[in-house]
């Protein structure tokens, strides 16, 4: 409050209306990020801070821009749906003052476990013209690196290589080529899918 004085006295006081003083958040969250998954979805943490009273997150895709993807209360995140890549996370703590520092940046690498193999089947197989043969065979699937091959009626594995077939047998003709139903299954570092019954 404030009061105007000269050598006859002072006025009555005049009081100010309030003052709110908030100082930003002084230190950065604690980012927790998962190293690695194989299936696209995974939960982002971080520790709450002192005085915040909101915290902004921001992702990086394959070390592109950041982009806010969410702003709130909340301490975490969970995430689905991402595919191969590397993505990495910041996040800071705010309230009406303004925000904190950002925290380090947790990056995460996302490799997906192939999709199960389409198209397995046995087709017959002509090398020349006095010999048949039997290859399995099967649609190639978009981030395998290799694929295996089992017999069904014993479980032998028959195949493991990157290619999309594999001869069976051959025999000359008229004999008949040795034959036997297969499954597939596609592979890369995060994993095999599920077998492809051929």
């Amino acid at each position: 409050q404030v009061q105007a004085c000269n050598a006859s006295g002072c006025s009555a006081y005049k009081a100010s209306s309030a003052v709110t003083v908030t100082i930003p958040p002084a230190t950065a969250p604690s980012l927790s990020v998962p190293a690695s998954s194989s299936t696209g979805s995974y939960t982002v943490g971080w520790s709450g801070v002192g005085g915040a009273t909101s915290y902004t997150l921001q992702e990086q895709v394959s070390g592109g821009s950041w982009a806010t993807i969410q702003s709130s209360s909340a301490t975490s995140k969970a995430l689905s749906g991402k595919g191969n890549g590397t993505y990495g996370y910041r996040v800071q703590a705010c309230n009406a003052g303004g925000c904190g520092a950002w925290s380090g940046t947790g990056s995460i690498a996302v490799a997906l476990v192939p999709a199960v193999p389409s198209g397995a089947v046995v087709v017959d197989y002509f090398p020349n013209s006095s010999t048949e043969g039997n290859k399995a065979q099967w649609n190639a699937v978009s981030g395998a690196t290799r694929y295996e091959a089992i017999r069904n009626d014993t479980g032998a594995s028959v195949y493991s290589g990157t290619a999309t077939s594999f001869v069976i047998g051959t025999a000359k003709i008229p004999a008949l080529p040795p034959y036997y139903a297969f499954s597939v299954r596609a592979c890369n570092a995060a994993g095999c899918s599920a077998w492809a019954v051929g």
